[in-house]
């Protein structure tokens, strides 16, 4: 009897319940309601969670609400909006939405939220991590000074083209490499007097050094004065982690505590290899393309220097040498235990010591 009861409580409880899948977009949202598993409703609305947040407490007062969708373009705005109202909300990655060949085959908006709103009822999705607003607003300054990095090489590329094509000819003691120094500056610029397209080149280039060198100036003072300060200044502590690394590394992971282990971070960070096996065949096929390429391409910069400094860090390189292995794979491996490394010292709040 008491079984039953309980048996009845629960299927109570889960009818009770609201998944929605929404698949946004910037002209208008499709929803699709299941109440339980069974699919109620599925419609168009503007793009505005405060909308659909008003229509779901009067029609679903006291339900448990469920909701999620797409990560993209409008971030997670939305997420913020709902889970301010009560209500959970996840953003789904969207190469782990498990999917069918007619799912692949046949897509509109309307079957994206149902097949949302349907795996979510039955509890196979799971949210990424949500950053704090703090966090979202320290990566939106780096990742603008990657794109302002980006840019500046690219004028540099062009000016570069520019000189080749119109075949001139750096002065005596000017060699390639220093074109970027003050003796360059000014060759640049005299250069431009007689060919405008070189003129306006070098201007672009110079607009682009600027906006760099005032964005990173504001990053470090935006860390300084947030949360992040002393995880900051414990990072700077690491070999071959500079300023801008400890900020893409703050902005991209957040918090380590986020992580379980070595290996859930070095997945993440997209430092552990892709295999393939069957039966007693297995196949390495190299550093995963999943992952954040972002913090594996700052991380194997930093372990290039790292290894110079770091005693232990340079007999793993030598090791590997030894054995015949190629210089980049011995860097990932590096890289790794630098990862290992600046874990440590993040989640104890303590400096990297060097091996003595």
């Amino acid at each position: 009897m008491v079984e039953q009861v309980k048996q009845r409580r629960a299927e109570k409880s889960f009818l009770e319940q609201v998944f929605i899948g929404l698949d946004v977009h910037k002209t208008k949202w499709s929803v699709s309601i299941y109440e339980g598993q069974e699919h109620k409703q599925t419609y168009s609305m503007e793009p505005k969670s405060g909308q659909l947040i008003k229509k779901l407490k009067k029609k679903y007062p006291g339900w448990r609400i469920k909701l999620c969708y797409e990560a993209g373009f409008c971030g997670f705005c939305p997420q913020r909006d709902f889970e301010s109202a009560g209500y959970e909300c996840l953003v789904i990655h969207a190469a782990d939405i498990p999917s069918t060949n007619f799912n692949k085959r046949r897509k509109s908006d309307s079957l994206d939220s149902k097949h949302l709103g349907l795996m979510l009822s039955r509890g196979l999705l799971s949210s990424i991590y949500v950053p704090s607003k703090e966090q979202e607003e320290i990566r939106s300054i780096v990742r603008l000074r990657l794109k302002t990095s980006k840019d500046r090489r690219r004028e540099m590329n062009r000016i570069r083209a520019f000189i080749n094509c119109h075949g001139l000819e750096l002065p005596a003691g000017l060699p390639s490499k220093r074109l970027w120094a003050k003796q360059g500056h000014n060759w640049l610029q005299k250069m431009g007097q007689q060919y405008f397209a070189l003129k306006k080149l070098y201007e672009a280039y110079q607009f682009k050094r600027n906006a760099e060198k005032e964005i990173r100036t504001h990053l470090r003072e935006r860390i300084k004065n947030s949360s992040y300060q002393k995880v900051y200044e414990v990072l700077l502590s690491a070999p071959g982690v500079g300023p801008c690394t400890a900020s893409l590394l703050i902005a991209e992971l957040g918090s380590m505590l986020r992580f379980k282990n070595l290996d859930k971070l070095a997945s993440y960070c997209g430092l552990v290899p892709d295999v393939r096996s069957s039966a007693d065949k297995v196949r390495v096929l190299g550093v995963t393309s999943r992952g954040n390429k972002r913090i594996r391409t700052a991380l194997i910069e930093a372990a290039w220097i790292a290894r110079r400094v770091d005693p232990k860090l340079h007999e793993v390189y030598l090791h590997g040498l030894e054995k015949g292995r190629p210089k980049q794979s011995i860097i990932v491996k590096i890289a790794r235990k630098l990862l290992s490394r600046l874990r440590a010292i993040w989640i104890k709040q303590q400096e990297y010591q060097l091996a003595a």
